[in-house]
């Protein structure tokens, strides 16, 4: 061997050796890898096997037995536990004349991506009769698009995310609470060169960078946001007129997880039904008590402006996109009927919305045959 390989030899076995000895002491330290995804963070004791806030998954032979995926809507972690929405769904079944038990499974930023991968871990074991997605359309679509949780320009919690190639669904990435790299060195090479979203990006269309002047129609409309709504990683995403690329990609995308859980829920012999809260209702707009509601109140359309550059937002927008997102599944849309439906400042429902959502829509499902009124056998 001549002196100069014998020398490169060395360097090599020297770095792979402090290489080792890096990966080694940032472990001993606590430091792995990122867990891709995540459970219910709620500080509460009801949590249910699959780590989700909730019941276990018990129940009778003669018990019509729902599943009921959702996101922080769900998981209602302001809420006490014996008003949950699973349980007053439940309840509002029962008073239909339906013995029902109601199993919720979802966390604080899950989209169907993460919601599709709970339920096939619940339907290994365990039975369903109905399927249900409450879906959250401001979120759903960018939370199924991006690689992490985030509405900022940097990484936030990795999660399990699938994408599409001509069409076709692919993936995930990881189940959850798989770690995102086998090595933390790797972790910390990809966060020099951008992090998580960096990469993925170059897998989706392209985004709707704005533009530079406010069209002078809708000076007087101009609502300003710190999201990232330039990368359309953002709740602003759904309202943007006309629709981004990116935006019609996450709604394909959405449609195509959907399309998955509704597969795997016939499967198991179960029926799918998808549902969400109206709103754009009076009363949603009147009980709005964290100021004006940008969202949803007017003038519309409107100017969305982030660091001097502009995007147009409209509620029909908003709306059409939701129809288009929803298109040939059920689709239960519940109108907000009362002003006193969310918590201050935040706009997750309180007892009384979930109440008026659930009993409404514990009718809805009687009237429509989802579920029947019998009883007994």
């Amino acid at each position: 061997m001549s002196r100069i390989a014998g020398n490169l030899l060395l360097a090599l076995a020297s770095t792979l050796l402090t290489l080792a000895v890096l990966e080694g002491t940032f472990r001993l330290l606590g430091d792995a890898p990122l867990a891709s995804g995540w459970r219910s963070l709620c500080p509460t004791a009801q949590m249910n096997e699959f780590g989700y806030r909730g019941r276990r998954a018990s129940y009778s032979d003669d018990d019509y037995v729902i599943v009921l995926l959702g996101d922080s809507q769900l998981e209602a972690c302001g809420l006490p536990d014996d008003q949950m929405p699973e349980i007053l769904l439940e309840k509002s079944l029962g008073a239909l004349g339906r013995k029902t038990r109601v199993i919720g499974l979802g966390a604080s930023g899950y989209g169907q991506d993460q919601q599709l991968l709970a339920l096939e871990e619940y339907l290994q074991k365990y039975r369903a009769d109905l399927v249900v997605v409450w879906l959250t359309p401001g979120n759903d679509i960018w939370n199924n698009t991006f690689r992490t949780h985030t509405v900022s320009r940097t990484d936030g919690p990795p999660k399990p995310t699938f994408w599409l190639e001509n069409h076709a669904l692919n993936g995930p990435t990881e189940r959850i609470g798989e770690r995102t790299s086998s090595l933390y060195l790797l972790q910390l090479l990809r966060n020099a060169f951008g992090g998580f979203e960096a990469a993925w990006s170059r897998r989706l269309p392209p985004a709707d960078k704005g533009v530079a002047a406010i069209p002078p129609e809708l000076a007087a409309t101009t609502a300003a946001t710190q999201e990232a709504v330039e990368t359309q990683q953002s709740h602003w995403s759904m309202f943007l007129t006309p629709t981004p690329p990116r935006v019609q990609y996450g709604i394909e995308l959405t449609r195509t997880l959907l399309t998955r859980i509704q597969n795997a829920a016939a499967r198991h012999g179960a029926r799918f039904a998808t549902m969400a809260e109206d709103r754009t209702t009076a009363a949603a707009r009147a009980g709005w008590t964290g100021g004006a509601n940008p969202f949803f109140e007017p003038p519309q359309p409107k100017a969305v402006e982030r660091e001097r550059r502009y995007w147009i937002a409209d509620l029909e927008a908003y709306i059409g996109n939701v129809g288009e997102t929803t298109k040939g599944f059920p689709f239960f849309l519940v109108p907000i009927r009362i002003v006193d439906h969310h918590k201050e400042g935040d706009s997750h429902l309180n007892v009384a919305g979930n109440t008026q959502i659930m009993t409404d829509f514990a009718a809805r499902l009687v009237e429509s045959g989802f579920v029947d009124r019998q009883t007994d056998g």
